[in-house]
């Protein structure tokens, strides 16, 4: 993209946003100076009180230093246009480290929602030169305003832009999948508005899903103004945060907390809380990062290797779970669908070679060659009686009495297993070889749990031992 606005030389489009174009571009000044910045058109609106509220915003918006916003550095003019320059976080959005990873470690998210927190806190409160509240709300906190930082910074950007203002009120602006219910609504909003919004993000990034969003933005407003209650069993986090959580997105806005420097409180004395988050989370980006990276052969490859070792026994189930988990959410279905192939595949070869005598058994019944040519037989006598055809037939082998027998062993959960105090790694094990007699069959689980049975397998059985933990 050759294209030149103003001082900024536009390097690619990143996204359409509210306000128009956005565009990634370099600053260039005297002396060399160059600096990467993010340019956001000023749509072209047929509404002049609108335009003018938009601008009016971006100045405002100026006025906003605090180190978990993304700053204003520039309002700038080029042909008519009107653009808004802001500083570029180089990092990623909450939106994408979702879509790589799924989910975020309550510790991290946390962390997460108390640097937006601090961030509304300041917005909040601000005041003009008179010392009057300028009112501002953000009205769209949503996880792609969520800029995170490879040094594990955490930045709320488009605040307020576009978004302001009673021109504004006519209609519904934000991401419908995040809106409180007031503001679905179309009523006038308040800083209550961006907690209930914050919730929801919260509630996203520790669960992975969003319990509004739906194909259908209309019955996304619909979920939204009913104030439909998630389930709190998929909030896999401390009570005191999950109910911390659940009020934030209390449908009515009296029972959330009335600011957000109340919400800080309430989100800085939750227990077992990271003393120092930032230099984790910038770890967990660079691995999010990396998967990134991946080709989508190589998920393929891990998640059908991870299967294949829950089929053999050698990895429990939790491994299948965390490399499927791993993958980012549109490579999931594709290695998932091939691995599923895979594994029953297996499980029909497993069916067909179980069905077939063991290659011991073949050694058995099969008769031995002569190891030298046997001597010439005599030719009888012409006095010798014809022998019967019973007595041409080979001699037929007799199964031996020690042929051995095969033992499938399961728990419920997994487990490790010892044979004759001989490790096999993980349940399932399936068609183990073992010569007839009495074995020991020992199992411990992942808590720490030990079962020991005694089986006794006899010449060609075919064995199954089921052990569940839960019972005595």
């Amino acid at each position: 993209m050759d294209e030149r606005i103003g001082k900024h030389r536009v390097l690619r489009k990143l996204g359409q946003g509210g306000m128009g174009r956005v565009l990634l571009a370099e600053s260039t000044g005297a002396g060399g100076f160059v600096r990467r910045v993010v340019l956001k058109q000023v749509r072209d609106v047929e509404d002049a009180e609108l335009r003018r509220a938009l601008l009016a915003e971006a100045r405002v918006q100026a006025t906003l230093v605090h180190r978990n916003i993304v700053p204003v550095l520039d309002l700038d003019d080029h042909e008519g246009e009107h653009f808004v320059v802001l500083e570029y976080v180089d990092g990623m959005d909450l939106r994408r480290l979702l879509e790589l990873h799924g989910t975020v470690p309550w510790r991290l998210a946390l962390y997460i929602a108390l640097e937006v927190a601090s961030a509304l806190e300041y917005a909040h409160r601000r005041t003009d030169s008179s010392g009057k509240p300028l009112g501002l709300v953000h009205r769209d906190v949503s996880p792609a305003n969520i800029l995170c930082s490879w040094e594990g910074e955490v930045k709320l950007t488009d605040f307020g832009i576009a978004k302001t203002g009673a021109a504004l009120e006519r209609g519904i602006v934000g991401n419908f999948a995040y809106i409180s219910p007031e503001q679905a609504s179309a009523e006038p909003v308040d800083a209550r508005a961006d907690i209930y919004s914050l919730g929801v993000v919260l509630y996203e990034a520790i669960t992975g899903r969003n319990p509004f969003r739906h194909k259908n933005d209309k019955v996304t407003l619909v979920a939204v103004r009913a104030g439909v209650v998630p389930p709190i069993s998929d909030l896999l986090a401390p009570a005191d945060l999950r109910s911390i959580v659940l009020t934030m997105m209390a449908r009515d806005r009296n029972l959330r907390f009335s600011d957000a420097a109340r919400l800080r409180e309430a989100l800085i004395g939750v227990g077992q809380r990271m003393a120092d988050p930032g230099p984790a989370f910038a770890g967990f980006l660079r691995s999010a990062q990396s998967r990134d990276k991946q080709p989508a052969l190589r998920r393929i490859v891990e998640v059908g290797r991870a299967f294949t070792r829950r089929l053999t026994g050698t990895a429990p189930l939790s491994d299948v779970r965390d490399t499927v988990a791993d993958a980012p959410r549109a490579s999931r279905i594709l290695p998932i669908a091939i691995a599923a192939i895979a594994l029953a595949g297996a499980g029909l070869l497993w069916w067909a070679l179980a069905r077939r005598p063991s290659a011991s058994q073949s050694v058995v019944l099969a008769p031995s060659a002569p190891s030298s040519p046997s001597p010439p037989v005599a030719a009888p006598t012409p006095r010798a009686p014809a022998p019967s055809p019973e007595s041409l037939e080979p001699p037929r082998p007799r199964p031996s009495p020690r042929r051995p027998g095969s033992l499938s062993i399961n728990s419920i959960p997994w487990s490790t297993v010892w044979v004759d105090e001989r490790p096999l790694g993980h349940t399932p094990r399936l068609g183990l070889s073992l010569p007839p007699g009495k074995h020991r069959v020992r199992l411990r689980s992942a808590a720490g749990d030990e079962r020991t049975k005694l089986i006794e397998i006899r010449p060609g059985e075919d064995r199954k031992l089921t052990v569940l933990f839960a019972e005595p």
